[in-house]
């Protein structure tokens, strides 16, 4: 195994980044369930109120036929109500759903500025030796010279 060791913050703010973006398609896939509903829904309630009268204004001997345009609207209103309490709930899991993916994105977003404050301190930390290095030439440098200088005198 000769693979390059990564920092375990680098490792981990790829994991992180990793569970946003798994966290983004979650959310993306609940809009698109809810939207369904929402849009079933709607169907739905179009069939309710189309469906017409009760079959009153056929007259009295399409009683059946009554009978049936009233179940039909009554099947209709149930298949309502119970697509309204999946769309509550499809909703209420869209609202989990982003909750965690802004909380995700916040630790994400923690742990690259953490990394990147790193980064910075150790950029800053080279530069601060290199000066160091520099300055401890120049000093050599300087005490050469100005020995030389003082030799020459002599």
């Amino acid at each position: 195994m000769n693979r390059q060791q990564r920092p375990p913050l680098a490792v981990l703010t790829d994991l992180r980044d990793r569970e946003k973006q798994r966290l983004q398609r979650d959310v993306a896939e609940q809009r698109s369930l809810a939207e369904r509903h929402r849009a079933t829904l709607a169907k739905l309630e179009e069939l309710g109120t189309g469906a017409g009268a009760s079959g009153a204004q056929m007259g009295a001997n399409l009683s059946v036929l009554s009978l049936n345009c009233g179940n039909y609207k009554q099947n209709v209103h149930v298949m309502v109500a119970g697509q309204r309490d999946v769309l509550g709930m499809r909703e209420a899991e869209l609202r989990r759903a982003e909750h965690e993916l802004v909380v995700a994105a916040r630790r994400h977003e923690a742990l690259a500025q953490l990394m990147e404050n790193r980064a910075d301190l150790a950029r800053r930390e080279d530069e601060r030796r290199e000066q160091k290095k520099i300055d401890e030439l120049a000093n050599q440098w300087a005490s050469q010279g100005w020995n030389r200088g003082r030799d020459d005198a002599i």
